[in-house]
């Protein structure tokens, strides 16, 4: 059975001066060219786990070494043409994101990042940054520290990434912009009404949304309203595509989350470990009630900005993290505008993607280079058993 597919908090500190910055080389580099184009943007998630390694000019650095002095340089130096970064999830490994104040350090640590050169910043939750801080997970940890009350790891996300403490985001219905939010270029900037961490922006001819669907059976275990959130994550979706087909100025879509709807076909979404050969990528995202509602929403948004008339098909890209392959597809042949990006992190591709738009390129008008080693995103998700 064939389904679909189918891109989060904004931080921007305006200084005065920006600190000087070595321009960091990394052999070889043979970058892979993207046209110059309206949208150009940076993602990457799922770290730094700190734990992660690359070599890089002979020394064996972390994922955090590698984001600090490789990638966030980089992106720097690439400001005219990268307006805004996208992190989609899961910024530390659980035994760090659920130490209490680590929500309020890594905020400041993100707009350090990127405040000196009014760079945007958004964010979107992944399941180790909330809902596997609980005590089952950590029974045999000395959790001295810990904050393991994952709806309460779910408020302090929203507090610091997404200024909920300024609003009664329980009560309101009002979709709402973040005071913070001013930066050249990106327009529309909106927080969702109950889900601060839906975001909403335009940049350039496209729009962009971010929608809360995380690994972990997303976050059913916890006492978090999973329905009423992919409810939300729904009409949030529906909000987006129906300002794309009516606004001609609007030419494509991203839609952003963190978990990977397909999955790895080599774990069994119900833990059989004797059937692994009937399984396929396209599993999880057909039969799992978990996920299975996303991959639809992804199907019928692309097909409801196609075949518009006079206009050209508004083509669809899906950016997820969760999982290790690293690459841009069609993930469903017959659905020819929609795309998705399994975005660079994680233990396998340290490295973060720079994705650019080009509406008149018909036939792939979604384009992505890895910024510290300069090459051409892969083709195909290659979901095989690691050697390891």
């Amino acid at each position: 059975m064939r389904m679909v597919y189918g891109v989060t908090a904004v931080f921007l500190i305006i200084a005065s001066a920006p600190p000087a910055l070595s321009t960091p080389s990394i052999n070889p580099v043979f970058y892979y060219k993207v046209e110059k184009s309206t949208n150009t943007f940076a993602v990457y998630g799922d770290m730094p786990y700190m734990t992660a390694k690359r070599e890089i000019n002979g020394e064996l650095l972390t994922d955090k070494e590698v984001l600090d002095r490789y990638i966030v340089p980089k992106i720097r130096l690439k400001k005219d043409d990268i307006r805004f970064v996208v992190h989609v999830g899961d910024y530390g490994r659980p035994g760090d994101t659920c130490k209490w104040g680590s929500k309020r350090s890594q905020a400041i640590d993100f707009s350090d990042y990127f405040r000196w050169q009014n760079i945007g910043f958004f964010f979107t939750p992944g399941d180790n940054d909330w809902t596997d801080c609980n005590e089952e997970r950590f029974k045999d940890t000395d959790v001295t520290g810990y904050n393991l009350d994952p709806l309460n790891n779910l408020k302090e996300i929203r507090e610091w990434f997404f200024e909920a403490a300024a609003r009664d985001v329980s009560t309101s219905n009002k979709d709402y912009k973040r005071a913070q939010f001013k930066i050249a270029d990106v327009s529309f900037p909106l927080n969702q009404s109950h889900y601060p961490e839906n975001q909403m922006w335009q940049y350039g001819d496209m729009l962009f949304v971010t929608i809360h669907v995380v690994g972990s059976e997303n976050g059913k275990q916890t006492r978090d309203n999973v329905s009423a959130r992919v409810t939300s994550n729904e009409n949030w979706i529906d909000k987006a595509v129906d300002r794309v087909k009516s606004k001609n100025e609007l030419s494509g879509l991203a839609i952003i989350t963190h978990v990977d709807p397909f999955g790895d076909p080599y774990k069994s979404p119900w833990g059989d470990k004797d059937h692994k050969s009937e399984f396929s990528e396209y599993t999880r995202c057909a039969f799992s009630e978990d996920y299975n509602w996303l991959c639809k929403k992804l199907t019928d948004s692309a097909k409801k900005l196609r075949n518009l008339g006079h206009t050209r098909d508004k083509p669809v890209l899906f950016i997820h993290g969760d999982t290790y392959p690293h690459c841009l597809d069609k993930p469903f042949p017959l659905q020819e505008n929609l795309w998705r990006l399994n975005a660079a992190g994680d233990f396998d591709t340290l490295d973060a993607d720079v994705v650019s738009f080009n509406r008149y390129y018909t036939p792939r008008p979604f384009k992505a280079y890895t910024i510290v080693d300069g090459q051409k995103v892969p083709d195909v998700c290659e979901y095989k058993p690691k050697s390891n």
